[in-house]
């Protein structure tokens, strides 16, 4: 019993050192702010959309509402088999935005990849931004600071900040507190050059490297991970040229899943992809934090029939775990203008371990899903 208590304790502590090494190393990295590029290239924005009727129209207005030069600035929508109004909405733009709508012949599997590909094939400019049909700049130097980024590094590809909306509730405060350590993560995984992470409502990357690469040939029959894959081929290719964007004038709002199935089916969406990445050192991050929530769901279903000793061992682990998470999180609370959901930390702190371990079992075994009416993989 002491044996286990030991590395009951071990494994708590190891978790410690890793997140206090992530907030070592956020708090190092210099926060972007107020980009001035000196010469803006033309760029083309990609929208892939299906059945975005209600998001459309705020997602379109914010772009063309951006401080970038209007004659610089090409936004092309790819309809993706929508059978609501997203495509009577999109053509009241019809002078601004080009509208190209997949042909029904193309599978319905993994079309998202297919809509953004298609995007990119048709763009005229070199430089490509990706952002989803339900997401908002908060910033209207949001494309400034997104190639400023590009522009004055060595970047072939950025990644910016997401942050989900809240309007207070456990619920939603849960959701903005797990996107808000994401990103942390996702920031100090390019700082320590551990892993690229990504998220494609919010990349920029030049599209004669999305060409050199092939694009998102090799993983284009998973339905998810038109991000991760394609910036995981670009820094194997091109090592040292992916980033994240560190500025507040970077971050894309949008709304989280407003029910438990719609956050289920998202994040085993995002967890079904993990298996197939190459990384190994986030593979193994992400492996061991789900290890940490796993053994807290373990500990607090199996309370009454430990040992007192083990008892100890996990009540100080568990303390050790929700202090080193308050301060990742509250850092990336501060980081997305989102200090209010930390009033609902200790709330959240109980549901993510379940949750965790709900979506990290499923995604294991699951092999297909449901996003937007539809079956895929």
């Amino acid at each position: 019993m002491n044996f286990l208590f030991c590395i009951c304790i071990l494994l708590f502590i190891v978790y410690a050192l890793l997140i206090y090494r992530f907030i070592r190393s956020w708090d190092s990295i210099n926060i972007q702010s107020d980009p001035k590029p000196s010469k803006l290239p033309p760029l083309s924005i990609i929208i892939p959309a299906r059945n975005e009727e209600s998001n459309i129209e705020n997602t379109l207005n914010s772009i063309l509402n951006q401080k970038y030069p209007s004659h610089l600035v090409e936004v092309i929508v790819v309809d993706d088999h929508s059978n609501d109004s997203t495509v009577q909405i999109v053509k009241n733009y019809a002078d601004k935005v080009l509208l190209i709508a997949l042909n029904d012949t193309i599978p319905l599997a993994g079309s998202k990849k297919l809509a953004l590909a298609t995007g990119i094939e048709a763009a005229k400019h070199d430089l490509i931004v990706t952002i989803d049909a339900d997401c908002t700049p908060v910033s209207e130097k949001w494309l400034e600071t997104m190639v400023y980024v590009i522009l004055s590094g060595k970047s072939n590809a950025v990644t910016g900040p997401i942050r989900f909306q809240s309007n207070s509730t456990v619920w939603q405060s849960f959701q903005a507190l797990d996107i808000a350590g994401m990103m942390i993560i996702t920031a100090v995984g390019y700082k320590l050059g551990w892993f690229q992470m990504a998220n494609g409502a919010n990349l920029c990357f030049k599209k004669q490297t999305y060409n050199q690469v092939n694009g998102y040939a090799g993983n284009d029959w998973l339905a998810s991970g038109d991000d991760m894959f394609l910036f995981e081929k670009i820094e194997l290719a091109f090592p040292g040229t992916t980033s994240f964007v560190n500025s507040p004038e970077a971050i894309v709002s949008t709304d989280p899943p407003n029910n438990f199935k719609a956050y289920l089916q998202q994040r085993l969406r995002w967890g079904t992809k993990n298996k197939y990445l190459k990384n190994y050192k986030l593979k193994l991050v992400l492996a061991f934090v789900f290890l940490i929530n796993f053994s807290v769901v373990v500990f607090v279903l199996l309370f009454f029939w430990v040992s007192f000793m083990l008892k100890i061992a996990f009540i100080m682990g568990i303390s050790i775990k929700l202090i080193f998470d308050y301060l990742l999180l509250k850092r990336g609370s501060v980081f997305l203008d989102q200090q209010k959901v930390l009033k609902r930390y200790f709330l959240s702190s109980i549901l993510y371990p379940v949750f965790l371990t709900i979506t990290g079992i499923l995604s294991i075994f699951k092999t297909s899903f449901e996003w937007k009416g539809r079956k895929t993989r």
